[in-house]
């Protein structure tokens, strides 16, 4: 008699709940603050929720089947997991697939019943190619990006200059106020932003480095906006340059290096091309250039991918980096090279660049998600 299987999910899917989990919300669409389970056995899908949110999921899930786990709370069972382990037994479940994030405080609660296997990759690698409703729902955040980069290019347009730092209205302008005045911007339009990046001078030197203190003329301010949705939870991702004053010849340079860089990486954008390809031939550019990538005590150059995955996460599959991925045809991902030096040399200044688009990739090529400008005379103010 053959073993019966299920897949369990378990996780919440509202905004910032503890155990998030974007395999449940996109299997079923439902958002909840608590966390909840997922079973797929035999083709067919059953929630387990508390009674709190049994009525508004068989109203919302996209699911075959809702049951309160309080029918499965038995005397002498004591936690939830416990009545969700009697309902597996009842389906007469005996192997259990679970992917590699669920808390190990329910993966060996389970293994201490069940034949375990754990999902090393996607739990559901069709998540990859977005919909017609989900690339919809991305597009909404680029534009939603692309108002809080115009705000961000007004604002530097009207700050000035004394003495290297920036002022605005006779205030210092700092990382802080601007990251404030983006994440406003973009919560007004329906977007959270956290973590944006608002990097100035040396503090541009290091990729994810957010950004603290006055901001200053004539040297590199990256700023990088991946907001999330509050309606639906996907995400948007948009990275610029700017400078304040003119640059000098060296920043000049490297910005143009950059983007020249991006538009590398964009031309060789195309359903089925490995993206470990891609990835070399930006760092082969790059070295080509002039711009060495050293690694040790300090590092610095083109030190991150070239891209990944957009979607119900700000970093997904698939990946444009040091690991070979085809990319398929309906994915989105970002294209977004960069160059990072923490010192200055004779040819090359301290600092970072990073353009970065989202895509959507086709089978002969790629669908810019972004209408931003790149050219530096619309990054220098």
């Amino acid at each position: 008699m053959p073993r019966t299987s299920a897949l369990i999910l378990y996780g919440a899917t509202d905004i910032g709940a503890n155990s998030f989990s974007s395999d449940l919300l996109w299997r079923t669409g439902f958002r909840a603050p608590d966390p909840f389970y997922l079973i797929e056995m035999g083709g067919r899908t059953t929630l387990l929720v508390s009674d709190l949110e049994l009525e508004r999921a068989k109203k919302e899930a996209a699911v075959d089947r809702v049951v309160a786990w309080r029918k499965y709370h038995k005397p002498g069972i004591k936690t939830t997991l416990d009545a969700v382990g009697i309902y597996l037994e009842k389906c007469g479940v005996k192997d259990l697939r679970m992917p590699s994030q669920l808390p190990y405080s329910v993966v060996a609660k389970l293994k201490s019943h069940f034949r375990a296997e754990i999902i090393p990759g996607d739990v559901y690698p069709e998540r990859i190619v977005k919909t017609a409703r989900e690339i919809a729902q991305i597009r909404e955040g680029q534009a939603a990006v692309e108002h809080a980069m115009h705000l961000v290019r007004r604002i530097l347009a009207r700050s000035r200059i004394r003495k290297s730092r920036l002022y605005l209205g006779g205030r210092v302008l700092s990382s802080e106020f601007l990251r404030e005045s983006i994440q406003a911007d973009l919560y007004r339009l329906g977007w959270l932003a956290l973590g944006t990046i608002v990097a100035g001078g040396k503090h541009a030197a290091d990729p994810h480095c957010e950004g603290t203190g006055p901001l200053r003329s004539a040297t590199p301010i990256v700023i990088d906006v991946f907001p999330l949705s509050v309606r639906s939870h996907y995400y948007a991702d948009c990275t610029r340059t700017f400078y304040k004053g003119g640059p000098d010849a060296r920043q000049r340079a490297m910005y143009e290096t950059v983007r020249q860089a991006q538009e590398l990486a964009l031309s060789q954008i195309r359903g089925g091309v490995d993206g470990y390809d891609i990835q070399q031939s930006v760092a082969k550019f790059f070295h080509q250039r002039g711009y060495p990538t050293r690694r040790g005590r300090s590092t610095e150059g083109f030190i991150h991918g070239v891209g990944h995955g957009v979607g119900l996460d700000i970093h997904e599959a698939p990946r444009i980096g040091g690991v070979h991925v085809k990319l398929p045809v309906g994915s989105v991902v970002t294209v977004e090279p960069g160059l990072y030096y923490q010192k200055a040399s004779a040819k090359i200044p301290s600092g970072g660049v990073r353009i970065e688009d989202m895509v959507m990739v086709t089978a002969t090529g790629y669908r810019n998600l972004c209408s931003l400008p790149k050219d530096l005379s619309w990054a220098v103010l």
